[in-house]
């Protein structure tokens, strides 16, 4: 039952006014840290959000240098000397963005684990804006993609890298 109905509900049942007044106060107080939770639930959810998109971002650079290193060590006629330490950059590349693939799945599966779907979308256009209002508008699709698949981990679709790197 909702606490703050039932705070007015025993309110309006108090026949002695003191007895009212202090029911009144304590709904007012319910209130008051129902909203301060909101809140909090809020910009928390804002802040994982925010830390997947900025773990979008640098999916997509590591992932940019895997493939110019990948495509780097193939060249025909590289020094060998060059190759051997391109292929060793692309094999300490490559382990870091996997890395940072586990560590963005890991924050999608937990934003749609912790908070209901009506405050990732609400906090997902809030920080679009915030974004936007800082020059750095080409976060939004980075925040659609967060909100996107931390919504299909909340229905229980499955999440993997591969998947994570097609979207």
């Amino acid at each position: 039952a909702d606490p703050v109905k039932e705070v007015e509900a025993l309110s309006k049942m108090a026949t002695d006014p003191g007895m009212k007044a202090r029911i009144d106060g304590v709904g007012t107080v319910i209130k008051a840290n129902i909203q301060a939770r909101n809140e909090q639930r809020d910009r928390s959810a804002k802040s994982e959000i925010r830390v997947g998109a900025y773990l979008g971002r640098k999916v997509i650079e590591d992932s940019t240098k895997v493939q110019r290193l990948k495509t780097l060590v193939a060249q025909s006629g590289l020094p060998e000397p060059i190759r051997k330490e391109t292929a060793d950059n692309l094999k300490v590349s490559s382990e870091n963005l996997d890395a940072t693939l586990t560590y963005m799945l890991d924050t999608l599966k937990q934003i749609g684990q912790d908070y209901p779907t009506a405050t990732i979308a609400a906090q997902g256009e809030t920080l679009k804006r915030e974004f936007e209002a800082r020059g750095v508008a080409d976060y939004g699709n980075l925040v659609d993609l967060v909100v996107r698949q931390s919504q299909n981990a909340r229905t229980g679709k499955p999440l993997d890298k591969q998947v994570l790197m097609d979207d």
